[in-house]
């Protein structure tokens, strides 16, 4: 028989772990930015400044062959053919020859990595990062004006005339 306030208490126990790891995950990404005199609010606006900012963000408590990875030329530059031209694709197709052509790659199956995963991992915070980096006048320009462009024209709308005393 389980006695349910123990399995509460460890859970318990086991969240402030977690929020306590967080915490320092954060605090290590923080300083790791600055350190590269990155600025934690505003991410760069270039190709380059994302990736770096985006590998700083994600690669804190990952292995060393697995960053070692993201540090190839010759990922680099497929992910960003594959993140301009929106065809992930290219960096699959790519990272499949490289990790079978290079010895990293043994290395990654040897620690059982699933670089694809790790790959679109990467990738999703990329774009995170990368949106976050937007100015309003690209936001608003790649929203075409919504949801002020939906806004009735103030001069035509019932909401908008004086209305009588």
């Amino acid at each position: 028989m389980f006695v349910l306030d123990d399995i509460i208490s460890e859970l318990v126990s086991q969240s402030v772990s977690a929020v306590r790891e967080r915490l320092n995950r954060s605090e290590t990404v923080l300083k790791t930015l600055e350190k590269f005199k990155l600025e934690p609010d505003e991410p760069p606006e270039d190709f380059e400044g994302v990736y770096v900012y985006t590998l700083i963000e994600y690669g804190i408590g990952k292995p060393e062959t697995l960053l070692k990875l993201f540090r190839h030329n010759t990922i680099k530059a497929s992910f960003q053919e594959a993140f301009e031209q929106d065809n992930p694709y290219l960096l699959l197709e790519a990272s499949a020859d490289f990790v079978e052509e290079w010895a990293l790659g043994d290395k990654l199956k040897e620690q059982n990595i699933d670089y694809r995963r790790e790959l679109a991992e990467f990738s999703a915070l990329f774009i995170e990062i990368a949106k976050r980096s937007r100015t309003p006048r690209e936001v608003m320009r790649d929203r075409a004006g919504f949801p002020f462009a939906m806004l009735p024209d103030r001069r035509s709308h019932s909401l908008y005339r004086s209305q009588p005393v």
